[in-house]
């Protein structure tokens, strides 16, 4: 049932707005993962009201692109720069962005992969070098090796299970992954079923992986 909903909506799963305050809260502890951030990417942004609160809180400035018609024209009330179509038809030159944060459609893609992966391996031309990616993805992903794959662009990945109960819907984390620059060689992401994944909205926070 959750799979032919999620068909329905086309994959879309607004992010609560109590997950969105844990993951400002992460951003704000963390010194590696603070900013400054001036610009920020949101390549599915449904109704662009995690967007538009996350651009509030680093003063950033928002950019979205949403496939749905009618999600897209609620998120041109908070986001100026919207464009409504394919993330794949958007124009702006390549790193242009600090932030990447995407929720992308959970579902498998055509040529039997998962279009989490395929969102962030295209949108990943976007964010600069040294930029953020706040990635909303099914627990199930992180274990994949396409994935893995994904995330040898960056470093200080940084996975964490959505609290309860919003765990308990799609079973969903928050990855945190800062990209690489120019000669950075450190590791990307490796999964070990033996490594326990930290829940948002503890008091500390484990160190970075990847380090």
């Amino acid at each position: 049932m959750p799979r032919l909903e999620a068909i329905k909506r086309l994959g879309f799963y607004p992010l609560p707005e109590r997950i969105t305050d844990l993951i400002i809260q992460v951003v704000r502890v963390d010194k590696a993962l603070l900013g400054p951030w001036t610009r920020i990417l949101d390549p599915c942004a449904g109704e662009g009201v995690a967007l538009s609160r996350l651009a509030h809180a680093w003063g950033a400035e928002p950019f979205a692109v949403e496939l749905s018609v009618a999600r897209a024209a609620e998120c041109a009330k908070l986001v100026p720069m919207m464009l409504c179509g394919s993330y794949r038809q958007l124009q702006e030159p390549d790193a242009f962005a600090s932030v990447l944060y995407i929720n992308p459609p959970y579902s498998d893609d055509v040529s039997g992969g998962r279009q989490e992966c395929q969102f962030i391996r295209h949108s990943t031309r976007w964010l600069a070098p040294g930029g953020l990616l706040i990635a909303v993805i099914p627990e199930l992903v992180v274990s994949l090796r396409a994935f893995e794959s994904v995330m040898d662009a960056f470093r200080l990945v940084i996975p964490y299970r959505f609290p309860q109960p919003e765990y308990l819907d799609y079973n969903q984390l928050v990855v945190f992954a800062v990209k690489k620059r120019d000669g950075d060689y450190s590791g990307g992401y490796t999964h070990y079923d033996s490594e326990p994944i930290a829940e948002l909205g503890r008091e500390t926070y484990p160190p970075a992986r990847g380090d």
